[in-house]
């Protein structure tokens, strides 16, 4: 199984913190950053079952993600997702990290 990568950019929205991927365009959304790794790995994965019952290359029949977070992600700072103990970015000020899912 090859990876696929995914670049997200993580805002907060109304009290929600949100979690954009780029390349597809999925997302998930908590009131705890926290939780965001997690709740977008679930949405990836159902993805991945969907597209395979489907019987078509996971994520192919999914577009990019609107321009808006295209720009969103250029202005925001890096966010070590994969360190858990890292504190989330300051509400109000977009973070981004990169993915990686087997699919």
């Amino acid at each position: 199984m090859r990876p696929h990568v995914f670049h997200v950019v993580f805002f907060e929205d109304r009290g929600w913190w949100v979690a954009q991927c780029l390349e597809r365009n999925l997302g998930a959304a908590s009131k705890d950053p926290r939780e965001l790794r997690g709740k977008l790995e679930t949405v990836l994965r159902v993805q991945i079952e969907a597209d395979r019952e489907a019987g078509i290359e996971p994520f192919t029949a999914l577009p990019q993600a609107p321009r808006r977070f295209w720009r969103m992600f250029q202005a925001a700072e890096p966010w070590r997702l994969e360190d858990e103990t890292v504190e989330p970015p300051a509400a109000g000020t977009p973070a981004w990290a990169e993915l990686a899912i087997a699919a």
